[in-house]
């Protein structure tokens, strides 16, 4: 990788399995979820971490940190540390699926 030509294709080849993992993510696991978790990951897109109380007051729904837990059960989610202050536990979406989310127009975002 030591020359620019090097780089390039190397970033391009990145690049090209990226769109082929958001291709099999978007076909394979966002279409086949059920409903009620597809539109708490797409109203909670926009966050970099989510908590029971955080996906409450985006979603307006009193179910969501239940959701949250699906997600997480479903692999949709990465746990993280758990907020000090409320004790929640905290959960960050997998970069390649937040990305994908991002690019979701929001028509779609239900």
């Amino acid at each position: 990788m030591g020359n620019p030509p090097d780089r390039t294709r190397f970033m391009a080849a990145v690049s090209d399995m990226e769109r082929h993992a958001s291709g099999f993510l978007a076909e394979e696991v966002l279409r086949h979820l059920p409903g009620d978790l597809r539109r708490i990951l797409m109203q909670t897109s926009v966050l970099a971490e989510m908590t029971p109380s955080i996906c409450r007051a985006v979603t307006v729904r009193e179910d969501a940190g239940q959701l949250l837990e699906r997600l997480y059960r479903h692999n949709l989610t990465i746990a993280a540390l758990t907020a000090e202050e409320e004790g929640e536990p905290v959960c960050r979406p997998h970069a390649l699926f937040a990305r994908l989310l991002a690019r979701t127009p929001t028509s779609s975002k239900g």
